[in-house]
């Protein structure tokens, strides 16, 4: 069990009228995200939470700073969603 501790700011809007909504997320970040990530949470500084689909659908967490041209480094976090949820304090 990872027994870092990572700040949840809000989930991404689905609503594209939103500021930060997932298509701005994802258009944004296409060539730095990859195709199997799917963010749904924020943290205060930018970086993501996102599920990841190549992974049995684990939460990871992806550093905007680190993740660059070719490069998608994550950290694992959990095994899924409902994981997560219960994990928030």
């Amino acid at each position: 069990m990872n027994n870092k501790m990572e700040v949840f700011n809000n989930l991404v809007s689905l609503d594209p009228k939103e500021y930060e909504n997932i298509y701005e997320i994802l258009e944004e970040n296409s060539s730095r995200i990859g195709k199997y990530l799917f963010p749904f949470g924020e943290d205060p500084f930018g970086n993501l939470l996102c599920i990841d689909y190549s992974d049995n659908q684990s939460i990871v967490f992806w550093n905007h700073e680190i993740n660059y041209e070719e490069f998608i480094g994550t950290s694992y976090m959990c095994k899924g969603f409902t994981e997560f949820i219960a994990q928030l304090r």
